[in-house]
């Protein structure tokens, strides 16, 4: 089948899937590949660029996957779609056989289900033999035929798809199980890594405390250093003001015991 040049449109919300798919399956057989991560984006990328092939993720954010192939089938385009998505139902696959979809994959995607799924897709339709001219009785009996054809082989799809879902069933729950411990062990860390970082900076705060305390001591202790040399040399000042003082109060004494003397009249 030759796929060179065919555009192909990844409408899936996650960036693993996406290189997936476009390294390892289509950019190898020569699609030129349109990516979008949300429904409003692809159905506007579909819009836009008219891909010949749409593989879709039901549960895109914004817009549902099948919301956006009823938009295009509203729109008059019958591009060929293939839904892919994690947690499958009855429901949503029957929608999307009922949208025209060309195959139905649960993820994890393998490589060969795609590949599959791709050459289903792009199987050149048949058209109807020894067809009479448009609104003959013929022609008419000819397309009923054709569509019940297509409708027992969508049946046929729904069937293998059933068959395939009821093995995955637990497997599927057991994904969303992991997922919820997954988000509980990731909410946990994150109350821890608050803790850790509320510890943190209680520790900072008691550094920076601790760090002026410590220069308030050192500058206390700077001060009775300096208060204790000033007292130093203020009783040195007083030692010598003390003497000072005595030798002038001896010296006042030695005066005052001349002027006794002189004072004093000589007997005789």
């Amino acid at each position: 089948m030759q796929t060179d040049g065919l555009k192909v449109l990844i409408i899936e919300e996650r960036r693993e899937i996406i290189v997936f798919l476009a390294n390892n399956i289509f950019k190898p057989k020569g699609f030129k590949v349109l990516t979008a991560r949300d429904g409003k984006a692809g159905l506007r990328k579909a819009l836009e660029e008219t891909p010949d092939l749409i593989i879709v993720d039901l549960n895109v954010p914004r817009m549902r996957g099948l919301d956006v192939i009823a938009d295009l089938r509203d729109r008059g385009a019958d591009t060929p779609f293939i839904a892919i998505t994690l947690y499958g139902s009855v429901d949503s696959a029957v929608q999307a056989f009922r949208l025209g979809a060309k195959d139905y994959l649960l993820k994890p995607l393998s490589a060969t289900d795609v590949e599959t799924a791709i050459t289903q897709a792009l199987k050149p339709q048949k058209e109807p033999a020894n067809l009479e001219k448009d609104g003959t009785v013929e022609a008419l009996k000819q397309k009923a035929r054709d569509l019940e054809a297509l409708i027992a082989q969508q049946q046929e799809q729904l069937k293998a798809y059933e068959a395939k879902q009821a093995p995955d069933q637990e497997l599927g729950e057991s994904l969303k199980t992991l997922e919820a411990k997954t988000e509980q062990y990731r909410n946990e860390c994150t109350r821890l890594n608050g803790l850790v970082e509320q510890q943190k900076q209680l520790a900072l705060q008691y550094q920076n405390s601790a760090k002026a305390l410590t220069q308030f001591i050192i500058a206390q202790y700077k001060e009775m250093v300096r208060q204790k040399k000033d007292a130093e040399k203020l009783v040195h000042q007083v030692n010598i003001f003390s003497d000072g003082l005595s030798k002038f109060a001896t010296k006042l004494d030695n005066q005052a015991h001349q002027f006794e003397i002189i004072s004093t009249p000589p007997k005789g």
